[in-house]
């Protein structure tokens, strides 16, 4: 496993070349619900239907150059509650 993530890091920084100057044009994606869990099972779901390794397996999203995950929650409540005035 530690061999297969040397090589598509090192797949992956050969593939990126960093752009210097000023962004004309951004496009930002938020998978909501996109975390690791439901990216794996995509993952191999994908590789099912395909016939090969779901850990082979590649979306579209493990493609992009820059990508990040969040971790969100509420300041007190186990749900968050909407904060309605009349």
């Amino acid at each position: 496993w530690s061999r297969l993530a040397q090589d598509a890091l090192a797949e992956a920084l050969d593939r990126t070349e960093p752009k210097m100057g000023e962004a004309r044009n951004v496009i930002l994606f938020i998978g909501d619900g996109m975390g690791v869990t439901p990216l794996t099972a995509a993952r191999w779901h994908q590789g099912q239907k395909s016939g090969s390794k779901a850990y082979n397996t590649r979306l579209a999203m493990d493609l992009m150059p820059v990508v990040g995950l969040s971790k969100v929650s509420t300041q007190g409540h186990y749900v968050p509650i909407p904060i309605c005035s009349w």
